[in-house]
């Protein structure tokens, strides 16, 4: 059967339960938003305060609203959300020197040095409703272990009309949690008091488990300093290694991991404070020598199957195969009546490339990762036997591991996948299988020889 990657049934959702808040690939403000206020910020009245204290009231007494002063300048009103002791002061970061004014590739590469450092991948950039949105996740290869975190994060910023933006924001807080409050799929919802720069408020909600669904935690912090506003939110769980061969759902992120990570990215934005250890786990990926020494050259960004096929036809004879072109997709087969004698090697060889979308929720690494989740995970009967995970220093990313299926009587065959990504659309899966003649039965080669047969398809697949 021909190998082909195996594409997750659902895309990693949004930051919200909401789906119109923010919709797929790019977070967006508030559906009732119909975009910025137009001219110079218009200054309330006392009777408007008064409307608005009588807002406060009619919510419960929920939390602090923004207003423009009648002479001038801003002020909180309310103070009264519930504080947080595990929450400290925080700086609010300088979107100046964070080159906001300079546009979205500008801003976004400002922020990804800090969040690099804190393990996260960015993914996406864009402009939204008159603010940046720059979105980050945590790297596919970073889930191998059971405990590990996964954590998306969204970090966006607004100048002008800082107080209209964040009474918004915190008016459609309110409803998703009283909504949410009512709704028994969700743990816990509440807001409390968020202590950046001149204020906010931080959203905190757990959603339960649903079946194989695992729970999952989503946060959000909107703050203010003057006329800048800034949203960090963070979504994501605790990963679970299968068991049994069977699924584990995830468990949702603690509220100490997600106001703890909100606050060390707001402390590496602003330079002010130190923030804790990252949260997100660096692949342990072991080194393998042959590997470490290919000259491999990856496939070109969105290449096809069928270029890479071509590509490695010349080369398969060297490998003992021919193309079997009936099976469909990059598979190859011993030729067809060949003979073999003691210690000769059988082999097989099926290659396949899938191409996503840039602006793709599940990026090329994120694909590659869940296919190397899926074997890991393949250990119910024990016919598998899984040797390390190694670093594939070919592409942006990739990973290369060995392993043996036990067959009747003596017989065992061995096996060694291989991935990488290409500039974050372009994920390349090679899987290799061989025996070697033994008597009257077909044993698994060496680890060794199998890595030095991908070596040489990888060689061949680069050009």
């Amino acid at each position: 059967m021909s190998y082909q990657p195996q594409r997750p049934q659902h895309r990693p959702q949004p930051p919200y339960p909401q789906p119109q808040f923010p919709p797929p690939h790019h977070p967006q403000p508030p559906a009732q938003w119909t975009g910025a206020p137009t001219g110079p910020p218009k200054k309330r009245t006392g009777r408007l305060v008064a409307v608005i204290i009588v807002v406060l009231v009619v919510l419960g007494g929920a939390g602090g609203v923004w207003f423009r002063q009648s002479g001038g300048g801003s002020s909180a009103v309310g103070e009264d959300l519930p504080k947080n002791s595990a929450l400290g002061q925080l700086a609010f970061p300088d979107l100046g020197a964070l080159r906001h004014g300079e546009g979205v590739d500008a801003l976004c590469g400002a922020l990804e040095g800090a969040m690099t450092g804190r393990g996260y991948r960015p993914i996406s950039r864009a402009e939204t409703e008159g603010g940046i949105n720059c979105r980050f996740i945590t790297p596919g290869l970073s889930l191998l272990t059971d405990g590990a975190i996964m954590m998306s994060s969204d970090i966006a910023s607004w100048r002008g009309d800082a107080d209209d933006r964040y009474r918004r924001f915190f008016d459609l807080a309110v409803r998703q949690r009283d909504a949410q409050l009512k709704n028994p799929g969700y743990a816990s919802s509440k807001i409390e008091h968020f202590p950046a720069g001149d204020g906010g408020y931080v959203f905190h909600r757990v959603t339960k488990a649903v079946g194989a669904n695992g729970a999952r935690t989503d946060t959000e912090a909107v703050f203010r300093s003057g006329e800048d506003l800034m949203w960090v939110a963070l979504w994501g769980n605790v990963h679970r290694a299968a068991k049994d061969g069977e699924r584990v759902p995830a468990d949702p992120l603690t509220e100490e991991v997600t106001y703890g990570e909100i606050s060390d990215i707001v402390k590496s934005l602003s330079g002010d404070g130190q923030p804790g250890e990252p949260r997100i786990t660096k692949p342990e990926l072991a080194q393998h020598p042959t590997l470490a020494a290919t000259k491999a050259n990856p496939v070109a960004g969105g290449t096809t199957t069928g270029d890479v096929c071509g590509k490695f036809d010349a080369a398969a004879g060297r490998l003992g195969v021919a193309p079997v072109p009936k099976r469909g997709g990059c598979a190859y087969d011993p030729p067809e009546g060949a003979s073999y004698g003691e210690g000769s090697v059988h082999r097989t060889v099926e290659i396949a490339v899938g191409v996503e979308e840039e602006d793709s929720n599940t990026p090329a690494e994120e694909e590659l990762a869940r296919e190397l989740r899926s074997l890991l995970g393949r250990t119910s009967d024990g016919t598998y036997t899984f040797g390390k995970v190694y670093d594939l220093p070919v592409g942006d990313t990739g990973y290369a591991v060995y392993y043996t299926v036990k067959g009747g009587g003596g017989s065992s065959s061995g096996y060694v996948q291989a991935g990488y990504a290409v500039d974050g659309t372009t994920h390349v899966l090679v899987k290799l299988a061989g025996r070697v003649k033994k008597g009257r039965d077909l044993v698994a080669p060496s680890e060794e020889a199998l890595v030095a047969d991908l070596v040489t398809v990888l060689t061949a697949m680069g050009g």
